[in-house]
């Protein structure tokens, strides 16, 4: 079974941070893949008296891929991840351009991945239809540095968010017709151990318009229990394991700003390479995708 991207989606630069603007209140984008699929990012800070806020983010994204079984040439997956997530910093302190806050991110993860598969004779020739359904809910503590300062009209960002070690829960139904009678069912827990993210920006500010680039950096290491599909004898069964993996995800790209229109619009682009590494085979698998990015800030 293809391990599970939790992180798939998620973008914590905020791109008010990005142009280098003045502090805005509440900031929206969408993102569009190769599937035209227009994903959200709404962000909101509230000021309190002196130097202290309280900052909300929610996001939503959804991507599919249709590829084959590896070793297996004869056969056709599509698979869709829908990912929802929160982050709430309840108390955050600003002095001077740089913020410290702590806070909950929450991530809830659903794929669905289904297909068939033609077997070689010697796993007894058949053709199987499978579908594979996981939902994973992962609840992490975490603690967001942020830095930024300017000369003249250049703007330069930075950032850290480190995600302490936690858990959470995950449920999965697998079947494989006709060759396993039964549905493959496991519940269990998800453990992240010690994660973060990093990233800065880069622009350049004028009255009609603000270029920026940008880059981010982040780092996942998890652990959890699958159910897969095993075979002995030529008597197909579904066997519990323990899957570790390391996630590592790189962004960048462009974006144009146009600060004189009202809700300060803009519009670019990044790419997003994933790669995930299994701890106990060293075995890897890549992941490119190219997005479309347009907002506005309020």
């Amino acid at each position: 079974m293809r391990k599970l991207l939790f992180l798939l989606f998620t973008f914590s630069i905020s791109f008010a941070d990005v142009f280098f603007y003045d502090v805005k209140n509440e900031s929206i984008s969408f993102k569009v893949g190769k599937e035209a699929k227009a994903d959200f990012d709404f962000g909101k800070t509230f000021f309190w008296k002196g130097n202290f806020f309280t900052r909300f983010r929610a996001s939503k994204s959804t991507y599919t891929e249709t590829d084959r079984l590896i070793g297996f040439p004869e056969s056709r997956r599509s698979t869709t991840y829908d990912q929802v997530e929160f982050e709430f910093y309840p108390v955050g302190y600003t002095k001077k351009g740089f913020n410290i806050s702590a806070g909950l991110n929450y991530i809830r993860l659903k794929r669905l991945e289904f297909g068939y598969v033609h077997f070689p004779p010697e796993l007894n020739g058949e053709w199987v239809a499978f579908e594979n359904r996981v939902k994973v809910n992962l609840l992490r503590p975490s603690i967001s540095t942020e830095y930024r300062t300017g000369i003249k009209n250049i703007g330069f960002y930075g950032y850290i968010q480190g995600f302490f070690k936690s858990s959470g829960s995950i449920e999965q139904e697998t079947i494989f017709k006709p060759i396993v009678e039964t549905t493959g069912k496991n519940e269990g827990d998800v453990n992240s151990d010690f994660s973060y993210k990093a990233g800065g920006a880069i622009s350049i500010n004028f009255k009609v318009i603000s270029l920026s680039i940008f880059s981010e950096y982040e780092f996942l290491d998890v652990k959890y229990d699958l159910a897969v599909l095993d075979v002995r004898d030529n008597t197909f069964f579904f066997n519990r394991t323990k899957v570790r993996t390391e996630e590592r995800t790189t962004r960048y790209g462009g974006i144009i700003g146009f600060p004189f229109i009202k809700n300060s619009p803009y519009i670019g682009f990044y790419i997003q390479k994933l790669e995930v590494k299994d701890k106990d085979t060293g075995s890897k698998s890549t992941l490119d995708n190219k997005y479309i990015v347009f907002g506005f800030l309020f």
